[in-house]
């Protein structure tokens, strides 16, 4: 992995392509067999291949990044942002190995996700279907399930997390201010779970990102269902999965595209 906190775009992807012909030579890959690039970037789509990406990305938002990468790699490029690039992976090598329509929330930073119809992942009319966070209002959006307000109240609380995948690694469900957050997060949490259930229907929602398990199950125990069961028979629900993805889910996405794109 390579950290892009102060280094610039051209800095990064030089970097990038030195660990490139690194595997290259060590795998003993030709250059026949690399076809593709695929790339994932936070942030929800403008048009073609520009992002809007958070204030760390300035540098990569509201470019064409497809043309830029794809001159710079001499390849063709497949870019998602990285909820997408999760969603994917997740379709690949998660419950998309056995149901064909279902929800990916990603637990990052921040917080968005994707869907999945008929094992297809949806992009829909602009190209952002599945980006969650968009139903909160601004204050709202603060109670959202984004790891970085868990990694500011775990900090008041006096835990030291320098990163979410330190977090990931090193989860404590004891920790103090965890049960706090997952009391503020819920019923912003359970409206979304609700929101999804009612307008897509899935068989099932996806807990997946870099989200801890643990934590993950501590979310599901606090679903809260609106459903109103009519003559004693409830509406049938999806069912809530934690991602079994180990790994960067959008690292692994981002990989996969250009395969699933092209042959499968």
């Amino acid at each position: 992995s390579i950290i892009l906190r102060e280094r610039s775009m051209a800095q990064s992807l030089d970097l990038v392509l030195e660990q490139l012909v690194e595997h290259q030579r060590e795998n003993d890959l030709s250059e026949e067999t690399f076809f593709g690039i695929g790339f994932a970037i936070a942030g929800f789509h403008v048009s073609g291949t520009r992002y809007n990406a958070p204030l760390p990305l300035h540098e990569w938002s509201l470019i064409e990044l497809g043309p830029l990468l794809s001159e710079f790699f001499g390849k063709p490029v497949w870019v998602h942002n990285g909820g997408k690039a999760g969603t994917v992976a997740e379709s690949m090598f998660g419950a998309g190995r056995y149901i064909r329509h279902f929800a990916y929330l990603s637990f990052n930073y921040g917080f968005g996700g994707g869907l999945v119809s008929n094992g297809e992942l949806l992009h829909n009319g602009i190209g952002n279907a599945g980006e969650f966070s968009g139903m909160y209002d601004a204050e709202e959006n603060k109670r959202r399930p984004a790891l970085q307000y868990l990694i500011e109240n775990l900090t008041r609380n006096g835990v030291d997390v320098p990163s979410i995948s330190y977090m990931r690694k090193h989860f404590d469900p004891k920790w103090p201010g965890v049960v706090e957050w997952v009391d503020e997060v819920a019923p912003a949490y359970s409206r979304l779970i609700n929101a999804i259930w009612a307008i897509f229907d899935p068989q099932g929602i996806v807990f997946g990102g870099q989200i801890p398990s643990a934590l993950a199950q501590l979310l599901i125990d606090r679903t809260e269902i609106f459903d109103r069961p009519r003559y004693g028979v409830p509406r049938p629900r999806p069912k809530l999965i934690i991602s079994e993805i180990a790994s960067d889910a959008s690292a692994m996405g981002a990989a996969i595209a250009p395969f699933k794109s092209a042959y499968y």
